[in-house]
């Protein structure tokens, strides 16, 4: 999946019709010829919105990774990213990383920066070329940010092989114990350090049985796996990384719409109770996706199962599509719900639900930059956490059936329930 520019040239498939965006006569209304009859139309950004909200038009991709259809239009080879080899996305994810310091750069004078880049990636393990590099990344942007363009194209190559659980256990013990230490010893010896406990080990195993000893570059991997801030905390201590990692986030205000989605999830303060039968179905949980800048809410997604990667998901899907058909099902609303597109930045917590490699994948996928809060710090994602609040006391605790968050807030209830016990005892 990759985003999409309104602008002159750009194709889209409506059932087996292929058009072609002319040009953009005001902003917002374009002349959109029809290659089929070589007839133009007229249309607007909002009609061309909605057509896609609908699933009615199909935009046209581009990038290394496409093919060309029978109409015309060309499409991704790759449809789902998470659906590779693990060796393919392992790839990707290299040189994703990469070019990533680069994604908000100008490409003029960019050489001097590349070649910096270069020496960086040399002390990571990773030897390449600056003009490697500038191919990597003038790829990954022609193709609308899609990490599908930066996959091998030699994909019937071996698979490889992979490390034993055993090996895996001995890499995450050294990085705990030795690596994630004031000491901060470097990835070579921590490499070392790894080699050593696995021969230490091998010396009691038969031949057949013995562990195969990891590589530097494996070794690199681990570590960049890690929360960035969890271990420079541990390195370097807190204040080090708040000051490198913490207090750049917190204070740099996002220039316009989408650059920063805060997404997090909270139980309702409110019992759902079935029409018909009367019979209580529980708190529901709700998951809310809020722009940075604007305060307002790009995504809502609401069920009684407890927060897992789908709900993370649904709630991205509802923030990322048009919404116009709110206006279609509720005539009343006098206002458009106007918040759709890709998030630059995906702020959240540490849960387990956003710590899923699918979901990593699909912000690779998309060209969004997941940004992890550091724990028991919730005012990094301060906009989301008060639009829970504000929605509690405005709307939920003024609603029948409503339970308050804290005991201080149900103490009327709580006494009106203590005097009714006593009455009946005695």
């Amino acid at each position: 999946m990759q985003t999409i520019s309104l602008i002159r040239g750009t194709r889209f498939q409506k059932e087996d019709v292929v058009f072609e965006i002319q040009k953009e006569t005001l902003p917002g209304h374009f002349i959109i010829k029809n290659l089929a009859e070589n007839k133009e139309i007229t249309m607007d950004q909002s009609e061309l919105i909605a057509l896609y909200g609908k699933g009615i038009i199909r935009f046209e991709v581009t990038g290394s990774s496409t093919q060309l259809m029978e109409l015309g239009l060309r499409e991704n080879r790759i449809i789902d990213f998470s659906m590779l080899p693990d060796d393919h996305k392992e790839i990707a994810r290299t040189r994703y990383h990469a070019i990533q310091p680069f994604l908000s750069e100008s490409r003029k004078n960019i050489q001097p920066k590349l070649e910096h880049r270069v020496k960086e990636l040399k002390l990571e393990g990773v030897n390449i070329e600056p003009l490697t590099l500038r191919r990597w990344l003038y790829t990954f942007l022609d193709s609308g940010q899609d990490i599908t363009s930066l996959v091998p194209n030699t994909l019937q190559r071996g698979t490889g092989t992979r490390l034993s659980p055993e090996i895996e256990m001995v890499i995450d013990h050294c990085i705990d114990n030795v690596y994630a230490k004031r000491e901060r010893i470097t990835a070579k010896d921590l490499h070392a350090k790894v080699l050593v406990e696995i021969d230490k080990k091998n010396r009691f195993r038969e031949e057949r049985d013995k562990m195969e000893l990891p590589s530097y570059n494996t070794i690199t991997r681990r570590i960049k796996d890690r929360d960035p801030h969890q271990m420079m905390e541990k390195r370097e201590g807190e204040k080090y990384a708040f000051d490198k990692l913490g207090s750049v986030a917190v204070l740099q205000k996002p220039k316009q719409p989408f650059d920063v989605l805060e997404i997090d999830h909270t139980k309702m303060d409110l019992f759902v109770v079935d029409d018909e039968t009367g019979l209580p179905l529980g708190r529901p949980w709700l998951t809310l996706a809020v722009d940075k800048m604007t305060g307002a809410i790009a995504g809502i997604y609401v069920a009684f199962h407890s927060p897992s990667y789908v709900s993370v998901m649904k709630c991205l899907l509802h923030a990322m599509t048009p919404k116009t058909y709110v206006k279609e099902l509720y005539p009343d609303i006098k206002n458009e719900w106007n918040m759709f597109g890709v998030p630059k930045v995906l702020r959240m917590d540490n849960g387990k639900e956003f710590q899923s490699r699918s979901l990593k994948d699909t912000c690779a996928q998309l060209g969004i930059i997941p940004d992890y809060c550091p724990p028991r710090k919730p005012w990094y994602k301060g906009t989301v956490e008060r639009t829970f609040r504000t929605m509690n006391q405005q709307l939920f605790h003024k609603t029948p059936g409503t339970t308050f968050s804290n005991v201080m807030q149900k103490r009327i209830t709580t006494q009106k329930k203590t005097q009714l016990w006593v009455t009946i005892l005695f």
